[in-house]
């Protein structure tokens, strides 16, 4: 909070300074003038986007509506069982308490390998079973996590440790989370791609005639979630369908 604090403040206070200055050195007038004028501008702006009239450049990416993601059939369609498969989710995170936020000594490094670790999962995604990051990686399979940890692991997480050894106003961490199958779910309204609904998975291509060829297509398993199947968190992660089959087992079994 205090951090969001310091943010939000850094501006106005600026603005004020200048303020000050401006009314030192120039007539009242002339100081007023370009403070009204922003004002003005901004008021005029708010009111154009609000009502219609102008393009909300906050909504740009926004899915309107429910949306879920789940994982796609074979062919790409979003029709698989729900949560039909395992996930893996790393989180990786790091903070800055110095007085210059991320630009503080040993920041520039920091993201640096961030970012290098991203654009390496996603060179190998298929190897990894890496799906996206936004920021964090989600990996499809367990297996891919290890093989990314295996790789990048040793060398990246000594140079983290050691800049946090070296930068005492820098903060590393990590988590994991295996998911198993038919053991979560996502739903978004009126929101932007995040998490796993930001994540594309891979389909086998199909050539002529339904024929199998070599290679595989990457496409999103984000649907419209409309209907009574996808409303409670029981429908979309798949207990109640799964209830369903067990009953009818049962009553099969029970007429045998």
């Amino acid at each position: 909070m205090a951090q969001r604090r310091r943010i939000s403040f850094s501006p106005l206070l600026l603005g004020a300074i200048i303020q000050c200055l401006l009314s030192a050195l120039l007539p009242r007038n002339l100081v007023l003038l370009p403070a009204i004028t922003a004002f003005s501008f901004c008021l005029i702006k708010a009111h154009l986007i609000a009502s219609g009239h102008l393009t909300n450049p906050l909504a740009h990416g926004v899915n309107l509506g429910c949306t879920t993601t789940q994982f796609p059939a074979a062919d790409g369609t979003p029709t698989a069982p729900r949560a039909s498969s395992p996930i893996t989710i790393l989180v990786l995170a790091a903070t800055f308490t110095h007085p210059n936020g991320r630009f503080c000594p040993g920041g520039r490094e920091i993201d640096r390998h961030f970012v290098d670790m991203w654009k390496d999962a996603e060179k190998q995604h298929k190897k990894y079973g890496y799906l996206g990051n936004t920021p964090a990686l989600t990996s499809e399979l367990d297996n891919g996590l290890h093989a990314y940890g295996a790789r990048n692991g040793d060398d990246r997480g000594k140079m983290m440790a050691g800049a946090g050894e070296k930068f005492r106003h820098i903060g590393i961490m990590h988590e994991t989370y295996e998911v198993p199958q038919g053991h979560w779910e996502n739903i978004s309204h009126n929101f932007r791609p995040f998490g796993i609904c930001h994540a594309q998975f891979p389909v086998e291509l199909e050539g002529v005639q339904g024929e199998k060829v070599e290679g595989s297509r990457w496409v999103s398993g984000l649907k419209i979630a409309s209907g009574k199947e996808w409303k409670s968190m029981e429908t979309r992660i798949g207990m109640a369908l799964r209830g369903i089959r067990a009953r009818k087992e049962n009553e099969k079994a029970a007429e045998l």
